[in-house]
């Protein structure tokens, strides 16, 4: 059942884990699975997956997180194994670019959780989260960084190399 599925999400050869989080994510259709995943502790494993190396596991483990997070008792859950800030690390990977969006809806559904909204904006991750997505550095770091390389020469890096990488894509954002 669930729970075999759940503990091949840690295997070490990357197709057991892409067709057990696959498998997880046709299971997640359905509502009354949702609360199974959570039960068979499946929620880290699966935020674990947002590291592999491979961006097809990425994108499964995004999918099924998208609709796991659409349960409420999730959506806590999620908070609890700190998903929020693990999710804006995501995001601040210009290399994983055309998972981004995705990563944003699962952060939405998230944010339907008043305390998670609370957590982020109290931790600084929403602020976090909009520099990223504006290619701006934080207000906390700017005002740090003041006449200093540190953080501004590091988001002007990344805001460069997301740049470049996004070519055309950037003139249509708004």
């Amino acid at each position: 059942g669930i729970e075999a599925l759940v503990k091949c999400l840690s295997s070490s050869d990357p197709d057991v884990q892409k067709n057990s989080i696959e498998t997880i994510a046709q299971l997640l259709l359905d509502y009354k699975t949702r609360s199974a995943v959570k039960d068979a502790e499946g929620l880290a494993p699966m935020l674990e997956l947002l590291k592999s190396e491979f961006a097809i596991i990425q994108k499964l483990a995004l999918l099924a997180l998208d609709r796991a997070s659409q349960d409420a008792d999730n959506r806590g859950a999620l908070r609890d194994l700190e998903a929020m800030s693990k999710l804006v690390d995501f995001v601040a990977h210009p290399e994983w670019n055309d998972l981004h969006v995705m990563a944003v809806m699962v952060l939405a559904n998230l944010l339907e959780d008043s305390e998670s909204l609370e957590l982020v904006k109290e931790t600084g991750t929403l602020k976090r989260l909009v520099a990223l997505i504006t290619d701006q550095p934080p207000p906390d770091e700017e005002a740090k960084g003041g006449g200093a390389k540190g953080g501004k020469e590091k988001s002007g890096s990344r805001a460069a190399k997301k740049s470049a990488k996004d070519g055309k894509q950037k003139g249509k954002k708004s």
